[in-house]
């Protein structure tokens, strides 16, 4: 995943996972959580330099190099789905 708060290994920074939890939070809570920060990371939270430098220097870039791994990502995943990989097709 391409985005400034997560790490390379998937590592989410959320404050409300760490410094502010709240035992009262529920699930519900958390997902939109998860769902605002993809939609809108903080640029003050840097976990992946190339992914903040573009998001808060160059936008457009950013969101094109975000939508380039999604495609890709989502043709693996038909790719899979169906029983092929790149193994298969050597």
């Amino acid at each position: 995943m391409f985005h400034p708060n997560i790490t390379h290994d998937g590592e989410i920074w959320l404050d409300i996972l760490g410094p502010k939890w709240n035992p009262a939070y529920d699930i519900s809570t958390l997902l939109v959580a998860i769902q605002s920060l993809l939609c809108d990371p903080n640029p003050y939270i840097n976990l992946r330099s190339d992914a903040s430098g573009l998001f808060t220097g160059n936008r457009l870039e950013y969101n094109r190099r975000v939508n380039e791994i999604v495609d890709l990502s989502l043709s693996n995943e038909l790719l899979w789905e169906h029983g092929f990989n790149s193994e298969k097709e050597k």
